[in-house]
């Protein structure tokens, strides 16, 4: 997601809870839009200039705090294939019916989670031309942590090194450095990963979850 979307989302955000606000308040007038309602308030309401200037300054914090950074769209090339995290040009058919139907840890996941899922992380796309044949998100917070998930090539197309040179991209990646741990689940790619670094948990005891009956 660009800076402009997430600004743009943001203040929509702010705005909706105004029509909230007036919507409460017996104010809207159902003969009026709700962009209407917000512009004439905003003109001529004295009630009102003080959400303006929160909603304002809410939007110059958003440009400032989700300022365009070098980590929100990058592409790297070898040979015949393509690792992007362009969100436009995932493929989504694709990734779901893989997860869906061949994935061994998210056969129950519904099309609807697993478009929220893609919108709330940083996703890398395989590609060979304009097909998508792999694919893997990372949930973070870019200062501490992250999740490396849902990661896999399509069948016909392992064995070409891709799955060591989609983690090579993502754990080399400029928004993803400095974490203080990464993790991971897995059943059957332990060697994979240890590859990268990745080893089993130092300190098991310390740690918890809250896993739903059906998760892997």
């Amino acid at each position: 997601m660009s800076s402009a979307q997430i600004f743009a989302f943001l203040v929509l955000n702010e705005l909706n809870n105004y029509i909230a606000a007036l919507d409460a308040a017996h104010i809207r007038s159902s003969s009026r839009k709700p962009a209407e309602i917000i512009l004439r308030s905003f003109s001529y309401c004295r009630l009102f200039r003080s959400e303006k200037r929160r909603i304002c300054s809410n939007a110059r914090i958003a440009k400032r705090v989700f300022k365009p950074n070098s980590f929100m769209q990058n592409e790297w090339r070898r040979g015949a294939f393509t690792i992007s995290t362009e969100r436009n040009r995932l493929q989504i058919d694709v990734i779901h019916r893989f997860l869906a139907e061949e994935s061994y840890w998210a056969k129950e996941r519904t099309l609807e989670k697993t478009i929220k899922a893609i919108e709330n992380s940083l996703c890398f796309g395989v590609y060979k031309g304009e097909n998508q044949i792999g694919f893997a998100r990372i949930v973070t917070d870019y200062a501490t942590f992250a999740y490396l998930g849902d990661v896999f090539v399509l069948a016909e197309f392992r064995n070409q090194g891709l799955s060591k040179w989609l983690l090579q991209t993502i754990l080399a990646h400029p928004g993803l450095q400095g974490f203080r741990r990464w993790i991971l689940a897995t059943r059957d790619a332990h060697a994979l990963y240890e590859k990268f670094g990745f080893t089993e948990l130092q300190s098991p005891e310390r740690w918890m979850e809250k896993a739903a009956p059906n998760a892997y």
